[in-house]
């Protein structure tokens, strides 16, 4: 009875919002973001949580290498213990890996709804390991209306979505290529598509490459890094997850990477490789049998990677 209501409320809340505001759909009434001086104030039911700040703050302010934690099935072949003094961004649910370690994550975002209610347990984790966490308005809500209070005291940056902005209205896709084709920090196809390029521009958001680890990739190198290697980017036809498996979840939800890698995935690396060859920074795919070919993202292992992060330090 409470999920029919529940599914109700949800249908009048979302006639609300016009087309181009459909963004915003998923935000819960009572969750609110109030921009200050320098940062936004996230409130909950009127009360306020705490203060999130934009991901531009962090443009360039990092350097080296930085090693990105994706979520298949080989990131349980790293011995993580050989990343001890590295630069570590997680998302979803790799923190797992993480554990009965001494290496910690300096960075972690979770967009997915559907892992914040099956995983909030790992949410949790994430936010109690100490990390900088990056989270989207609309990852923030659901946060709240689980647990607003696993926030206070964090360390939180906002990031956006290209064209999912907060409490702003939606571009049509012909506005957004006028309004976007001058700026160099940007890479797009047209006909536009927010989902395939890439964003060298924190303060105009990511692309989101039906992939948190593209979204994650974007940010590392917004934020400076020179080399940027990712582990556990299998992105296999099973769509299985490491942390499922590692902690013997019963809880899972399906994966849409088939039907999304061939018109979605594989061209946002591809535009990813392409720029960031042009700009000398040196992405690789630590994941041997990744079904992202070497041809798009270079491949190479950890100790190949591990030297060329201490030839580079």
């Amino acid at each position: 009875m409470f999920s029919f209501i529940k599914k109700i409320r949800k249908k009048i809340r979302n006639r609300k919002f016009p087309p181009e505001m459909k963004h915003l759909r998923s935000l819960h009434p009572d969750f609110e973001l109030r921009e200050e001086e320098n940062a936004w104030a996230i409130y909950w039911k009127k009360k306020y949580i705490n203060h999130i700040q934009p991901l531009s703050v962090l443009k360039n302010t990092y350097h080296g290498s930085c090693f990105v934690f994706a979520n298949g099935p080989s990131l349980s072949e790293i011995d993580i213990e050989k990343l001890s003094g590295s630069h570590c961004f997680g998302v979803n649910g790799a923190i797992v890996k993480f554990r009965d370690s001494s290496v910690r994550p300096q960075f972690y975002t979770i967009a997915d709804p559907r892992f914040l209610s099956l995983h909030f347990d790992l949410v949790t984790e994430v936010l109690e390991s100490g990390c900088h966490s990056f989270f989207t308005f609309n990852t923030l809500s659901r946060i709240c209306e689980i647990d607003a209070s696993v926030l206070v005291g964090k360390s939180l940056f906002l990031y956006d979505m290209i064209n999912q902005y907060y409490q702003q209205s939606m571009l049509s896709n012909e506005a957004c290529i006028e309004h976007f084709k001058e700026n160099p920090l940007l890479a797009f196809q047209e006909p536009f598509d927010n989902r395939i390029g890439f964003s060298q521009a924190p303060d105009v958001g990511v692309f989101g490459g039906r992939t948190i680890t593209f979204q994650a990739l974007q940010m590392a190198y917004q934020m400076g890094y020179k080399h940027i290697f990712l582990l556990g980017l299998d992105l296999s036809h099973s769509g299985s997850r490491f942390y499922e498996s590692s902690i013997g979840s019963k809880k899972s939800h399906s994966s849409k990477l088939d039907q999304d890698y061939e018109p979605i995935i594989k061209p946002a690396f591809t535009f990813a490789s392409q720029l960031i060859q042009e700009n000398k920074v040196k992405i690789y795919n630590l994941s041997e049998h990744s079904r992202l070919p070497a041809s798009i993202i270079p491949k190479c292992s950890l100790q190949e990677a591990l030297s060329m992060k201490e030839s580079q330090d």
